[in-house]
């Protein structure tokens, strides 16, 4: 495969960065990053200057908050941030990321492709110039510059082949972490366009974040003033870490909150357990994103006096996930927008689409290091008009410079080994061949059998074998390999087998998702479209107590094997829990009742229902159904709500009448929906209503063995004596066991 025809995009964001690469075949996925296609851009500044991105860094920032900083983006027009004792140039924390996306890149590729990166179409030169230096520094030849706006454009008519009626434009809505960008997009000449743009610079998701904290701490500071004053003004390590624990967990209660209506929340400092429901969190937001749609307005009735009336809308970036957003953009544009799975993903995937070349600016090349102290890092960027020149303090340039020859030093250190680059490092042995499970483990070789199994709902893969040899056992699978490698002191062959067993991912025909494998053996990185294909054998040389992992994405949810341990990470836990499938059972009560003073009697009212039930977490036209620690338990079925024949109703709610015990926990349904049906013949007293419930229920993913309680109903009404009468016999719960274990 020739290394040219790959492309590299980069949407380089507020909070995270995506990567997005395009193979020479045409498919684009993303690359990952612990496992996640995307990477948090926050920058942890070490004692000895070392900069940290993603994961790492925000792990820890939990020891030093001083040494972090979590926005790199919005400090672009700053020019460098203060951490602890350091100042770092907002351009090496830039390089940082795009660093980490180097290295991951050329593990996949073998070299570092042309790249793309995406920047907001309201960037001066000044800012484009510290995006493409910061490129520069982290390694990459010259890049290409493509706004956002027309990135997610491609998107939306490339991937989602999606299209605006003839003389309409495009309107993007760009929610991001940090800011709102805004831009109607039109075709003209063939290719994208930006006629009309705006935003809101000084709001996005992590104010929304805030205004959230500031509702927790207004409905809790009464009865909880030193929790809050601990987490507003910390004073030390621990209290530090409590507010960044807060602020971690009001957004992922943020983010879960746009699939579900009430989600858990905790606060450090306060035990009890808090909750926050999205009519709260909607009227929380909804102030703050007037703003938002305001200035979606005003753009569109720009665009439309420049002739370009907005016939489609799409929304990208993370934050625009919350529903209400988009609910008031569609009221006020009368224009439902178009929301994706991953919005965050789009603009990174679109900017890699064959054709975005065209609206790319042409490649940059940059200087890294300032020699004047009144002449700032240039950059050609063709055409684009240059700043004024702006005088920085010379001690500042200083650190600046430092910083950024640093980093260059260490990336010299990198490319030593990323194949394609310079230096006379030998690069370790790698290899992926095809072979039996005997031949790759040998008898009587450190090996272990079956290292575990992963599953998801278009995939089981289960590795044959783990070996990994000594120095003195390496020659045990020169036949397989060709050669016996050499290991220095430290090293281990390691050797994993994968069989026949679900080598070929079960997708339905016009499926929207896919899978992907990544094979890791230390800092050897196979990808994989679907599955490992029967009898293959990955190989590498590894240092001691190295990870050994297989990470598979389905659905655009990754779990990670260890294959060493067996434990499985992030594990969507049903598909290792039970089964999947239906099951039934059918409710019954005999009833008398009585009205308050006992002159009026029912006697032998009877009822059956048919409950069908059934356990699932994922649905092809809908999506996951439950967060990865849950089953969605599913509960359908058809009672009798009022006679017409005997002029009675017979109140059933199913919501509080249908209980799940599941775990030694008593659960309330998540949902209920009915719809009515009339019946008009039927055996005596049948004629009248039939309601059939839908209820739901999130379980623990780990309970197979369920017992439903069911209240037979309470009360009846008759019409023609105008009484209430009330269950007096037969009103006991009914217990029914549903096991959905193998």
């Amino acid at each position: 495969m020739n290394p040219s025809s790959f492309l590299l995009s980069v949407d380089l964001g507020t909070s995270h960065a995506v990567a997005v690469l395009r193979w020479p075949d045409g498919r684009t996925r993303p690359l990952l990053f612990d496992g996640q296609p995307v990477l948090p851009v926050g920058v942890y500044c070490d004692e000895a200057g070392e900069l940290h991105v993603g994961r790492d860094a925000a792990r820890l920032s939990a020891v030093s908050p001083e040494r972090f900083e979590p926005y790199p983006k919005r400090r672009v027009g700053q020019g460098s941030v203060l951490l602890a004792d350091r100042e770092v140039a907002v351009a090496a924390m830039f390089a940082a990321a795009l660093r980490r996306i180097a290295v991951v890149c050329a593990q996949a590729t073998g070299t570092l492709p042309e790249t793309v990166l995406t920047c907001p179409s309201s960037w001066s030169s000044a800012r484009r110039k510290v995006l493409a230096g910061a490129a520069a520094l982290a390694g990459f030849g010259p890049v290409r510059l493509v706004t956002e706006p027309v990135a997610a454009a491609y998107y939306y008519r490339s991937v989602l082949g999606r299209s605006v009626a003839a003389g309409g434009a495009l309107a993007v809505v760009d929610f991001g972490a940090g800011t709102v960008d805004v831009a109607v997009v039109a075709s003209e000449g063939g290719g994208p366009s930006i006629v009309a743009e705006g935003g809101v610079e000084d709001f996005g998701g992590v104010d929304l974040d805030a205004a959230v904290v500031d509702h927790l701490r207004a409905a809790t500071l009464g009865d909880h003033a030193g929790a809050w004053g601990a987490l507003d003004d910390p004073r030390s390590g621990s209290q530090l870490r409590g507010r960044l624990q807060l602020w971690a967990d009001v957004r992922e209660t943020k983010e879960m909150l746009s699939r579900f209506t009430v989600a858990p929340v905790s606060v450090p400092g306060i035990e009890a357990g808090l909750h926050l429901t999205r009519p709260e969190l909607d009227a929380v937001a909804r102030p703050l994103l007037e703003r938002v749609v305001a200035e979606v307005v005003r753009v569109r009735d720009a665009a439309a006096a420049a002739g370009h009336p907005v016939g489609a809308v799409f929304l990208v970036g993370g934050a625009s996930r919350m529903p209400l957003a988009a609910t008031m953009i569609h009221d006020a544009l009368g224009v439902a927008p178009v929301v994706v799975e991953q919005p965050e993903l789009a603009v990174a995937e679109g900017a890699a689409v064959d054709w975005v070349e065209a609206a790319a600016e042409a490649p940059v090349a940059y200087s890294p290091v300032p020699v004047e102290e009144s002449t700032p890092p240039t950059i050609a960027l063709g055409e684009a008009p240059a700043e004024p020149a702006r005088k920085v303090r010379p001690w500042t340039v200083a650190v600046a410079a430092s910083a950024l020859i640093v980093l260059a030093a260490a990336l010299l250190v990198v490319r030593e080994w990323l194949p394609g680059g310079g230096g006379a490092a030998e690069e370790a042995f790698v290899t992926a061949v095809t072979g039996t499970a005997e031949q790759a483990c040998p008898e009587g070789q450190s090996t272990l059998d079956a290292p575990g199994v992963l599953a998801g709902p278009h995939f089981t893969l289960a590795p044959s074998c783990l070996a990994v040899l000594e120095p003195d056992a390496v020659d045990t699978v020169a036949g397989l390999l060709g050669e016996a490698p050499d290991l220095d002191a430290g090293e281990r062959l390691a050797l994993v087998h994968f069989p026949a067993e679900g080598a070929v991912p079960a997708l339905p025909d016009g499926s929207a998702y896919a899978v992907a494998t990544v094979v890791s053996l230390g800092e050897a990185v196979w990808e994989v479209a679907g599955v490992p294909e029967a009898d293959t054998v990955y190989a590498a040389v590894v240092a001691e107590d190295v990870a050994l992992t297989v990470a598979v994405t389905d659905a655009d949810r990754t779990q990670t094997l260890d294959l060493a341990t067996g434990e499985v990470a992030d594990p969507v836990g049903a598909y290792y829990h039970g089964e999947f499938g239906e099951r039934e059972f059918t409710f019954e009560s005999h009833l008398s009742m009585e009205s308050p003073g006992g002159d009026w009697v029912i006697e032998g009212a009877e009822f059956d229902a048919g409950f069908t039930v059934t356990r699932a977490v994922f649905d092809e036209a809908g999506g996951w159904l439950c967060e990865p620690d849950q089953a969605l338990v599913t509960a359908v079925f058809t009672i009798q709500v009022d006679s017409s024949a005997y002029e009675q109703d017979w109140p059933f709610d199913a919501a509080q009448q249908v209980r799940v015990v599941a775990a030694g926990e008593t659960l309330i349904p998540r949902t209920v929906d009915h719809e009515d049906e009339q019946r008009d013949s039927g055996a005596e007293g049948e004629q009248g209503t039939w309601r059939t419930f839908t209820v739901e229920f999130a379980v623990p993913a780990d309970a197979v063995d369920l017992q439903f309680e069911v209240d037979p109903h309470d009360r009846a009404y008759d019409e023609t004596i105008d009484t209430w009468l009330y269950t007096v016999s037969g009103g006991e719960t009914k217990h029914y066991t549903v096991t959905f274990g193998p």
